[in-house]
């Protein structure tokens, strides 16, 4: 069996099956909130929500928000090649690197979600990249296509397109000094000042005191709602003044601040200003269990099993009520972990000769997203990562652990200091390393029995 797969060129087929998913989902796939992305450039608007960045990004390869496969095809492209970097530096043979990176390309996690016109995606490669080249550095090898210090500023390049990535690069900065590696330090600083505020020309802004304050204000909705909940009289003026009371008094769950908001009709005052914050604080700390627990709920998928709770399945799981009751075709009755569809139908193109191998495609996505409860948990694919790096790499210093991991781990509390929700999209780059890590294990156990 060894001396037949020897035989295999596992990295050429595995490029060959991700050139299939492109074709299969061919433009690629396009969600909620980037459509509206796609109809703000059709307008002729601009917004820098998802940072200017991005927007340009799509807008130049979008032809002006007529096509999206350019789009697609180069996220595709920036994952590929950042899947591809990790399984390099598997501490193994070429025959074992090929076959996790030929797996994982069947493994529509990986395609299909780099299909997926998104700055998750970017902000997924951009993570692995960081990962992937300090493993280089604590095994002392050179990857082609990573070593270079050019593959930093491109990591740097795709984490900027989310407004996080700043915050990431800053402690990968402080890594970099303490590695005595200024010139890479250097190159990733002039990244945050110079691309933020070059992309930012011609694109509106979106007041950040006014988006930091509907994240706050998800919180104190949490903290209102409850029965016993501590607030004295001045700080029920000041949240009459940013909504009605019996908004803030109408129960809802606090697993989706989007969900809250949207049954809230804020003022101009829910700005994130200095008595904002100052009222903000005041009512949290007197409440802070209720505060904590909301954002673990809302951060559910962000941190690891047995410990917290895993996020929501996407397919209603209670076998006794019909299958799609009160849902859409796609079944999706909690927060998906792949995008099946295109959601804004003037990008859409429907070539027929691709409609069966479309359908073959889709199976594996709704298999993955009828149990997206574990796909989607990124807290759980940690265990694998992390055990590959303790146990495989023999990481047994501190600091070593903490220059390889510190992105990905601050990019998890990141997410759970902000609460955007139990979607997988944001911890793809824990799952897909965490998949990849796991793929590696059991082949290298297969491999070993085999000699």
């Amino acid at each position: 069996m060894l001396k037949i797969s020897k035989k295999i060129n596992f990295a050429s087929v595995a490029y060959l099956v991700i050139g299939l998913w492109f074709v299969a989902m061919f433009p690629g796939r396009l969600g909620f909130d980037y459509s509206e992305m796609i109809r703000i450039i059709q307008r002729g608007e601009s917004t820098d929500w998802w940072t200017g960045l991005f927007f340009w990004y799509v807008k130049i390869l979008s032809f002006n928000g007529q096509f999206i496969f350019l789009c697609s095809f180069f996220g595709l492209l920036a994952l590929t090649h950042a899947v591809r970097m990790f399984t390099k530096t598997l501490p193994t043979s070429e025959l074992i690197q090929d076959k996790v990176f030929f797996y994982i390309s069947l493994v529509p996690l990986f395609p299909v979600f780099g299909l997926t016109v998104s700055h998750d995606v970017f902000q997924t490669s951009g993570i692995i990249l960081l990962l992937s080249r300090e493993v280089a550095i604590f095994r002392g090898i050179r990857v082609p296509g990573l070593s270079s210090p050019i593959f930093v500023v491109l990591a740097s390049i795709q984490l900027l397109t989310t407004r996080t990535g700043v915050f990431l690069l800053v402690l990968y900065i402080i890594i970099k000094i303490l590695q005595r590696r200024r010139v890479e330090a250097v190159a990733i600083a002039l990244c945050c000042l110079i691309l933020p505020t070059v992309s930012g020309l011609g694109v509106e802004r979106v007041d950040s005191k006014m988006a930091l304050a509907r994240v706050l204000v998800s919180d104190l909705k949490c903290v209102a709602q409850h029965p016993e909940a501590e607030i004295s009289q001045v700080e029920w003026g000041f949240l009459d003044s940013i909504a009605p009371r019996e908004q803030w008094l109408a129960a809802s769950s606090c697993t989706s601040a989007d969900a809250q908001l949207s049954t809230m009709t804020l003022s101009d005052k829910a700005v994130a200003n200095t008595d904002f914050l100052r009222q903000y604080f005041s009512i949290i700390a007197k409440n802070p269990a209720i505060v904590v627990v909301a954002h673990l709920q809302k951060s559910r998928g962000a941190l690891p099993p047995p410990f917290f709770q895993g996020p929501d399945n996407q397919v209603e799981l209670d076998t006794s009520l019909p299958i799609g009751l009160n849902t859409n075709i796609a079944l999706q009755s909690g927060p998906e972990i792949l995008h099946p569809s295109i959601d804004e139908p003037s990008v859409e193109i429907n070539l027929s000769i691709l409609k069966p191998l479309e359908a073959v495609a889709q199976a594996p996505v709704l298999l993955v997203n009828q149990a997206s409860w574990f796909w989607g948990w990124g807290g759980l694919w940690l265990w694998p990562l992390l055990a590959y790096l303790i146990f495989n790499l023999k990481i047994r210093q501190w600091r070593y652990f903490f220059s390889i991991t510190a992105p990905l781990l601050l990019h998890h509390a990141t997410m759970v200091a902000i609460g955007p929700g139990a979607f997988g999209r944001y911890y793809m780059s824990a799952i897909l390393m965490g998949v990849m890590a796991s793929i590696y294990l059991f082949i290298q156990k297969l491999h070993s029995n085999d000699e």
